[in-house]
């Protein structure tokens, strides 16, 4: 009885997500609005985060990336930096694609040296980081209505996942980033403590357009 009950239980869920994934393939921006319908009724960020992040394993969520030479202008938004498009992504896309490019965030050694680089949306914040992931506040365009943050977690090769709002350490400040780093006059750089080792982490990037 057990198993047969077990086993009707992963039919109901495989019939969800195949019409969640259908829904996706036929409609993503259908799939955006009645989650952002579900936002609107969350009572907290671990609600909203589950919301988005089933929306971001099954279709994606709807982020802002620099396009790529293969973009018509037509696809671009009205953006205070030129060359923005909003794509539904599961993951960030790497630096290569021809369509829609990631922001890059530098972490670098105390020599200037760039020792890791992470694919993100553009105009992310670093919270915190710890191993190989950062912890990042991400805009994402639900609409007027407030409804609870959520962070983001980014992970090697522009893996995603949504996550409950947390509260983070404050970053010890801004500093002059080193002259060796790419494109070193349009970053900040800070320093964080890794929230596992506690070990000194140095981070560059650009951040928010204004």
């Amino acid at each position: 009885m057990h198993r047969t009950v077990l086993a009707l239980s992963a039919l109901v869920l495989l019939a969800v997500c195949s019409q969640a994934h259908a829904l996706c393939l036929m409609d993503r921006e259908l799939a955006w609005k009645r989650a952002r319908l579900d936002l609107k009724k969350a009572k907290d960020s671990e609600t909203a985060a589950r919301i988005l992040e089933t929306l971001r394993s099954r279709c994606g969520v709807p982020l802002n990336l620099w396009a790529g030479p293969a973009t018509d202008e037509d696809e671009t938004v009205a953006h205070p930096c030129s060359g923005v498009m909003v794509k539904f992504i599961k993951t960030v896309p790497s630096p290569d694609d021809p369509r829609s490019r990631p922001e890059k965030i530098y972490e670098y050694n105390p020599a200037g040296e760039v020792v890791a680089v992470w694919w993100a949306p553009i105009e992310a914040t670093v919270m915190a980081i710890e191993g190989d992931q950062l912890l990042l506040s991400v805009w994402v365009d639900i609409g007027p209505e407030e409804t609870p943050p959520v962070l983001m977690t980014l992970g090697p090769k522009g893996s995603l996942r949504v996550v409950p709002y947390r509260e983070t350490p404050e970053v010890q400040g801004s500093r002059q980033c080193p002259a060796s780093l790419p494109d070193a006059e349009h970053l900040t750089c800070y320093e964080f403590k890794d929230q596992k080792s506690g070990a000194s982490r140095w981070i560059a990037y650009e951040g928010r357009c204004t």
